[in-house]
């Protein structure tokens, strides 16, 4: 099997996005207007490709306190990021069927994930045990 790649942006290159509107007119009124095309010049090519999962990634989050990224997918694995490495900081076993969300709280010390069977793990960010 393949590895599945996760493309990182920083936030100000995801902020920077062109939007153009476009409608004909008839007689000096919009008879028709074309969809809205909203488009970023700098996602054509990604940043910085994060390569390590062996399945679909489903949901990645980040944590601005301790300036990791936490991804889960469908491979059972949770892997925590650095985002200006290449390689994961850790890859975490803990669930036994898909991942489906992860989330980084505000103002603790963990990172929370959970799985297609409803199995919710809490993780401690600082040393990546379960709570």
């Amino acid at each position: 099997m393949g590895k599945t790649n996760a493309s990182v942006r920083s936030k100000a290159q995801s902020k920077k996005s062109n939007t153009h509107n476009s409608a004909k007119a008839n007689g000096g009124k919009n008879k028709n207007t074309e969809k809205e095309e909203t488009f970023d010049e700098l996602a054509k090519e990604p940043t910085k490709k994060l390569e390590g999962h062996k399945k679909a990634i489903r949901e990645i989050a980040y944590s601005h306190s301790y300036k990791v990224l936490v991804s889960v997918g469908f491979d059972f694995q949770v892997f925590v990021w650095n985002p200006y490495w290449e390689k994961e900081i850790i890859k975490l076993d803990g669930h036994e069927s898909p991942l489906v969300g992860v989330n980084c709280p505000a103002g603790l010390e963990c990172f929370i994930t959970c799985d297609t069977k409803g199995m919710i793990n809490v993780w401690n960010i600082k040393d990546y045990s379960q709570m």
